[in-house]
Formats: C-alpha cells, sequence, structure tokens
C-alpha cells in the first residue's frame, strides 16, 4: 500500500468511534498491518468497514474483510465442487497450472490451492473417492485460511466478479 493509500484510510479509521485514541502509535500498527496490501483492496475493505461496524474495527477484523472479498473464505460445499472440477477437467501433471489460472480468472477460490497442499497435492486428492474428499475438504480449506501464506493474496489486486456476472465454480 502506497503512503497516499495510507492516508485516506488513516483519515477513515481515525474519524471512526472507538475507545482508543488515534494517535501516532495506533496509526503506526494499522500502517505495518496492511503495508503490503493492494491499494485498492485496502481502501474498499476500509470503506466496507466504515458502512458496516459501529466502532473502529481492528486490524485483524480489516483482515477479515479483505479476505472476504478476495472471496477466500467459501463453503465447503463449494470448495468440493471446485476441487472436484479441477479432478475431473485437469490431467494430474496439469492441474497445479489450472487452478492457479482459474484463481487469478476468479473461477475458484485462493485457499483452495493452500487446501490442497495440506491434502498431499493433487495427485493424492485424484485417487481420493468423492466421499472422502467430500470429508476432509472443509477441514483442509479451514486450515488453509489460517494458514498465514493466505496473506499472499492481500497483495494482488481485486477481481470485479460482480461486474461481469461471473460466478465461481460451485457457486
Amino acid at each position: 500500500m502506497n503512503e497516499r493509500t495510507f492516508a485516506v484510510v488513516a483519515n477513515i479509521l481515525s474519524s471512526m468511534p472507538s475507545q482508543q485514541h488515534w494517535d501516532d502509535r495506533v496509526s503506526a500498527v494499522y500502517a505495518i498491518a496492511m503495508k503490503d496490501w493492494d491499494d485498492s483492496l485496502t481502501q474498499r475493505a476500509v470503506m466496507k468497514c466504515l458502512m458496516t461496524k459501529r466502532w473502529r474495527p481492528t486490524p485483524a477484523e480489516i483482515r477479515e474483510v479483505a479476505l472476504q472479498l478476495k472471496r477466500v473464505h467459501v463453503p465447503s460445499h463449494t470448495a468440493y465442487e471446485q476441487v472436484k472440477h479441477v479432478v475431473l477437467y485437469y490431467p494430474p501433471h496439469e492441474r497445479e497450472q489450472a487452478v492457479d489460472r482459474l484463481v487469478k480468472q476468479g473461477k475458484v477460490s485462493p485457499s483452495i490451492p493452500l487446501a490442497i497442499a495440506t491434502l498431499g497435492g493433487w495427485r493424492n486428492v485424484g485417487h481420493m473417492t468423492e466421499d472422502k474428499l467430500s470429508d476432509v475438504i472443509e477441514n483442509a480449506v479451514v486450515r488453509a485460511v489460517e494458514d498465514p501464506r493466505i496473506d499472499d493474496v492481500l497483495k494482488t489486486p481485486l477481481l470485479e466478479l460482480s461486474s461481469g456476472g461471473m460466478k465461481m465454480i460451485g457457486e
């Protein structure tokens, strides 16, 4: 995030009601927490907080909103359909590249590659029965969302999924 974006974000956050007085220390905490985030994502997340939160959100709450905007959190049935789609339509040696491409297109949640890694990779997932995959995918997605590497998605620009009527696989 650049300095100009942070100035806008800091002005919004400082004007929100809070028991914590806004000062340089508080400002620094927010700046450190969001320093690597994409500018447009940061502004959208803070604006959503402004419109939906009664009190100034913590950096962790803004992160949660940003992850929602990036569509990292998906229901387990949607994650299952996304994984199943990749397994059915791509050979094992193309699955990793295919899912990366689908994530960039906004058709697959950014949490799916991390979830697959926790399940032993695409080859292992490809050998699972549908029932087994259905059983393990929810826990894998929860672990993926808690993985610190998921914060890398906050560095990339926000896709405009709603503008073209585009939906994710499984929705």
